[in-house]
């Protein structure tokens, strides 16, 4: 069984690596869609609001792609590498990541912070990979999923 974990994760891997390119040159969905092409990429998932001072990091032990990083307040997804895989979405406890097209209006500005985010944290070390405990300061506003 566990053979079959580490083939499986290294086909994954694998696509992740090939997609990158593939998805530069898709059709923006900001900038028309199908048969309109963008050197913008478009994003992917967002880390939005409830994840800031709770900062759960379930959600990295299931991308594939290592898109996640962190600072000392929340988390935020790198939207390079992002396959649009959504595994990360179901394991956040406080429900706070969202497909790019999907963010609540009042959370829009997560977007771009956080492709500006991982861009900077990315140039100061590597993305997080395994569960941490969660920050849960002061500022978490998130609720649990029951």
């Amino acid at each position: 069984m566990q053979l079959a974990l580490t083939e499986y994760f290294s086909v994954i891997l694998r696509f992740c690596r090939m997609a990158r390119p593939l998805r530069k040159a898709a059709p923006s969905r900001r900038q028309g869609g199908v048969g309109s092409f963008s050197k913008e990429r478009a994003v992917a998932y967002v880390v939005c609001e409830p994840c800031r001072d709770c900062k759960y990091t379930d959600c990295v032990t299931v991308c594939p792609c290592e898109c996640f990083y962190q600072d000392g307040r929340m988390l935020y997804i790198d939207p390079e590498p992002c396959i649009d895989c959504e595994a990360c979405v179901p394991e956040c406890p406080v429900e706070a990541i969202h497909h790019d097209t999907r963010v609540p209006a009042a959370w829009q500005n997560y977007v771009a912070l956080n492709a500006q985010r991982s861009a900077a944290l990315k140039a100061e070390g590597g993305p997080i990979t395994e569960r941490q405990e969660p920050l849960l300061g002061p500022g978490c506003t998130g609720r649990l999923r029951g």
